[in-house]
């Protein structure tokens, strides 16, 4: 079985982004992981998805991964080609952009808007106190 993992990062300040990755199995969303980290959007590219593939344990599957844009699939391609991390996992790397993916693509880009929301609230929590 393939599984398919949509993959997606937005700058939240300059050099900070929030990062989205979402398995889907036989077309319905079945778990994410939402987080952020400092850097450049190569690099958040490229941490989110490693920690992806440490973090899915079924080691004998084939793993499709689907992110925002064409640019973000050569980033990636450039790191599966240069990289022996991902030498030992079968990767396929495709952009989201087809009328199949909007749905997935959408409830992904929610959970990160929901995300940066708490961030901002967190970060004016902690300026008011101290």
């Amino acid at each position: 079985m393939k599984e398919t993992y949509y993959i997606r990062v937005n700058e939240f300040k300059p050099n900070d982004f929030n990062y989205g990755s979402m398995l889907v199995i036989e077309g319905n969303p079945f778990s994410y992981d939402i987080g952020n980290i400092r850097g450049s959007r190569e690099d958040a590219l490229n941490y989110v998805t490693k920690r992806t593939l440490i973090r899915d344990d079924s080691k004998d599957s084939s793993l499709l991964f689907k992110y925002q844009s064409l640019e973000d699939v050569k980033i990636m391609r450039k790191h599966l080609q240069e990289e022996g991390f991902f030498e030992t996992r079968e990767v396929e790397i495709v952009p989201a952009v087809f009328a199949s993916d909007d749905y997935n693509n959408e409830l992904l880009e929610d959970l990160l808007k929901k995300h940066s929301l708490q961030r901002i609230m967190l970060d004016t929590h902690n300026y008011q106190n101290d």
